[in-house]
């Protein structure tokens, strides 16, 4: 039974890969069924195709660069992000390439970008909440959660909200 179903689920993903679209509608439902289907590296290869460095838009860059982080491959990251034009908020930007430091641990580098980030943004959710992460895992309650708190206040939804209070709770005790 297990052979059968791995053999059915081998066949699925083995599938053609598109290689054209109409529009931008068609790409994103092409992608998502590569998603759904667990082809990631299928995906990020359309988008890339789709959004070579420096044509892209900042929402195309923005999941390239997602999907990016998540196959482990923050310098491919880094350069789509590094390449876009058109950046509607910076300090976004600046974070998302702070997590590309997070990833290949140059976390002093990270702490820079999510500073400049907050600097421009002071109620940037994303650069309070993912730097006070950083600084809890690198030991550093007290900043951890000074940002925790930061973040508890730019939070854009309830569950950011909540996360950021547990994380600010989670830490609390050993700020001195």
């Amino acid at each position: 039974i297990a052979e059968a179903a791995t053999t059915s689920v081998a066949q699925s993903l083995a599938g053609p890969i598109p290689t054209s679209w109409n529009n931008l509608d068609e790409l994103d439902r092409l992608v998502n069924h590569e998603l759904e289907i667990g082809r990631v590296e299928t995906a990020v290869r359309l988008l890339e195709s789709a959004y070579p460095p420096g044509r892209a838009s900042w929402q195309g860059v923005d999941r390239l660069s997602t999907l990016l982080l998540h196959l482990g491959e923050p310098e491919r990251a880094r350069k789509h992000l590094q390449a876009v034009v058109d950046v509607p908020r910076p300090a976004l930007r600046d974070v998302r390439l702070a997590v590309c430091d997070v990833v290949e641990g140059r976390h002093d580098e990270a702490r820079q970008a999510f500073r400049r980030a907050i600097e421009a943004e002071p109620g940037l959710f994303d650069a309070h909440y993912i730097l006070a992460v950083l600084e809890q895992d690198d030991g550093r309650a007290e900043a951890a959660y000074d940002q925790a708190t930061a973040a508890v206040d730019g939070a854009p939804n309830d569950l950011a909200r909540v996360a950021a209070q547990t994380l600010a709770a989670s830490v609390r005790r050993f700020v001195h």
